[in-house]
């Protein structure tokens, strides 16, 4: 009998006592939880010392400080993640501020019409040109300056969005244009909000404003005037380390506000009056008024850093930016991950501070099984920061047990709306793929953690993925499976059975392998993940693929366990 020895020779003569070791089958049990990895994706404020592009692991809420800057938008969002989550690995991947890319657009599309862009660095000199003797379109301009673009040590990065290319251009470059061609600074567009202060105090109290769930508040004396009070307020505003605006005075005391992150993520920002039950206007004052935050730039491009993450697996990603292109990109990227080649799935949250209505048409424009999408609206907090709660929770305990359901969940950190959905709505909300949470006593709880899938291909409700505890015991199941086979056979030949194999060879049988199955199965079974080891038996197939004799095929049908989610009881009473 020969054993199949790891790395001990076999034609050794000097006398010698050698032993091995094998870890092969040091992980028989389950394999407790398995290792969650959160990714956040956000923008830095100058005073951050991290890299665009670059990915960070965050330690703490000082880390993101550091390294994203005080009140950035970064920052923020890990104040929240951390709130509710300091057991697992947190990294984050900063995008640069919209403003620092070139917009390049057609103005016309004509024949004989040359289309150039001249590119010059000290003496160095590019030149990129399209021309056509036929009446080109638009797409075909762009599609013969693209190749040529994405060519160039020029440009760093360039991209297409709505037959606009946009362009980033390496370090001390510059470009000019020739013929209908137009090539503009991309605005950055900080969101921009105010309040409007009236009148004059004929009662004493506190003049009280949330912005962004932060609270500012000054205290006001009978025949106090718009005039003494917005100086205070801005003051206030101003000197919160962690305000998501800057504040600034006008000229008939009107508070201008401007967020300190530009984009589009500055409309997140809610500004209300009053949140508490005690807060209250100081008499006189009741004519204060509010601009909600608008005229915003756009988002950053994910795009241009997506192909950062390389192999890593992150099984909760942050998301903050909900314009399609964006959702798109990731939810692309997420669904490529999903797949078998490349089984590094996560999954994605977002928040949305949009109406019940608005909210179900974009749950049902997304259908997808990658994204949560949590009703954010009415919260006093911005959007993309309740996600962050609610991720940074679901990722905590989702770890721990994937299949058991987290409603009455408590989301620390995060103020609960002044008026709370009723279950009906809630309840619409659901069955569109929206994500619900409860309020009670001033305290927020999970209700509800789905998935916005909920059709098929040929558009027939489908709640194969409907909660997401679903997609997270199946990500589990894969991993514990791959994990297992990888960590017990990595080097082990194939055969169609051992009845003539010596004790002691590395050798794998379908009869073998259909017994470690089970084996896992059972252990799964005893942590509560699925349930009727007797099907899984009789339906599981464990094959030598026909066509290639050095593959194993499994065919598995693991009963995956419900979770309770709904009671109902009948008392027929007896008098």
């Amino acid at each position: 009998m020969s054993i199949s020895f790891n790395e001990i020779p076999q034609n050794v003569l000097t006398p010698f006592t050698f032993v091995e070791f094998d870890n092969t089958n040091a992980t028989r049990n389950l394999q407790g939880s398995q290792p969650y990895k959160i990714l956040v994706f956000g923008q830095k404020l100058d005073s951050g010392i991290a890299e665009t592009g670059k990915l960070y692991r965050v330690l703490d809420e000082g880390s993101a400080e550091r390294l994203f800057g005080p009140s950035s938008m970064l920052h923020h969002i890990f104040v929240n993640l951390k709130r509710n989550n300091r057991v697992n690995e947190a990294w984050a991947i900063a995008l640069p501020e919209p403003g620092s890319e070139r917009l390049l657009t057609i103005t016309e599309a004509a024949a004989e019409t040359e289309y150039g862009l001249t590119l010059t660095k000290g003496s160095q000199t590019e030149t990129i040109s399209f021309s056509s003797d036929n009446d080109p379109t638009t797409e075909e301009i762009i599609n013969g300056l693209l190749g040529q673009l994405r060519d160039s040590e020029a440009i760093g990065i360039v991209t297409l969005r709505d037959e606009t290319l946009k362009l980033k251009l390496a370090e001390d470059w510059k470009a000019e244009t020739s013929g209908p061609l137009s090539l503009a600074e991309a605005q950055d567009g900080r969101a921009t909000g105010q309040i409007d202060m009236k009148d004059v105090a004929t009662g004493d109290g506190f003049f009280s404003v949330y912005i962004g769930g932060l609270s500012y508040q000054v205290q006001v004396k009978t025949g106090d005037r718009a005039s003494d009070i917005a100086p205070q307020l801005v003051s206030e505003i101003n000197e919160n380390p962690l305000s998501f605006v800057a504040a600034e005075l006008s000229g008939n005391n009107d508070i201008n506000l401007t967020a300190k992150q530009a984009g589009a993520i500055g409309l997140d920002i809610p500004i209300g009056f009053n949140y508490n039950e005690f807060d209250f206007f100081p008499q006189g004052l009741e004519g204060a008024e509010i601009t909600p935050m608008g005229s915003s730039g756009r988002n950053p491009d994910i795009s241009e850093v997506i192909g950062s993450l390389d192999e890593i697996q992150f099984n909760v990603i942050i998301m903050p930016y909900t314009d399609q292109e964006n959702l798109r990109t990731l939810d692309t990227f997420l669904e490529d991950r999903w797949g078998p080649e490349n089984p590094l799935d996560g999954h994605m949250f977002i928040g949305s501070g949009e109406n019940p209505e608005r909210q179900i048409e974009i749950a049902e424009s997304l259908n997808s099984r990658q994204i949560t999408m949590l009703d954010a609206g009415n919260f006093p907090v911005p959007a993309h920061l309740f996600a962050a709660a609610v991720a940074g929770l679901n990722s905590r305990f989702a770890s721990i047990d994937p299949a058991r359901p987290q409603q009455t969940l408590e989301v620390r950190g995060v103020l609960p709306p002044k008026a709370p959905k009723k279950r009906e709505v809630r309840d619409q909300l659901l069955k569109a793929g929206v994500s619900t949470t409860t309020a009670q006593s001033g305290k927020v709880y999970i209700e509800r953690l789905v998935t916005t899938y909920t059709r098929n291909a040929i558009g027939s409700l489908d709640p194969s993925y409907r909660d997401l505890a679903v997609k997270q015991t199946l990500s589990f199941l894969r991993w514990d499976f791959r994990r297992l086979f990888a960590s017990r056979y990595p080097r082990h030949k194939l055969a169609m059975s051992d009845e003539r194999i010596g004790p002691g060879q590395a050798v794998l049988t379908p009869k073998s392998a259909k017994a470690e199955a089970v084996a896992l199965f059972r252990q799964w079974e005893l942590a509560g993940l699925v349930e009727d080891i007797d099907q899984f038996k009789t339906e599981i197939v464990v094959q030598i693929s026909p066509t290639d004799p050095n593959r194993l095929e499994f065919l598995m049908t693991p009963n995956l366990i419900n979770q309770l989610r709904v009671i109902g009881a009948q008392i027929s009473y007896i008098l």
